[in-house]
């Protein structure tokens, strides 16, 4: 992971990860954060990750930037959005955070269960 991630994908932190898990399934977890990942690893490298949970630093919010697709449409999803897929090693490795919220997806997109707790986030972290 460190070879990798020197820098965590979500908060750019260098304090470095937690790693648990057995058997075959491993875990990282941010210190700075608390983003985890479930890992992916074949024969000792890790070719995909997962978030498996959040970063409680309010980040979940934050818009991907996409800097270019096949089609030519540019979404920017919130980083809570790819919560629980796997994703290539490369998707993390060029992972940009917009320290904006689409508040449109939000709106449209999202359960209001999901949007109430997006929005007490927002809340305490802007009350912090």
């Amino acid at each position: 992971m460190l070879q990798h991630f020197p820098k965590c994908p979500m908060c750019a932190s260098t304090i470095g990860y937690e790693f648990t898990g057995l058997l075959g399934t491993r875990y990282a977890k941010c210190y700075s954060c608390k983003a985890k990942w479930k890992l992916s690893i074949k024969k000792g490298k890790i070719k995909e990750m997962t978030l498996h949970e959040l970063p409680m630093d309010g980040s979940a919010v934050y818009t991907i930037r996409i800097e270019s697709t096949t089609d030519g449409i540019r979404t920017n999803p919130p980083v809570f959005s790819v919560i629980g897929i796997k994703l290539d090693l490369d998707f993390w490795l060029n992972l940009k955070l917009d320290k904006k919220i689409n508040w449109d997806f939000l709106s449209k997109d999202v359960n209001s269960e999901v949007s109430e707790a997006i929005f007490k986030e927002v809340k305490d972290n802007f009350l912090r």
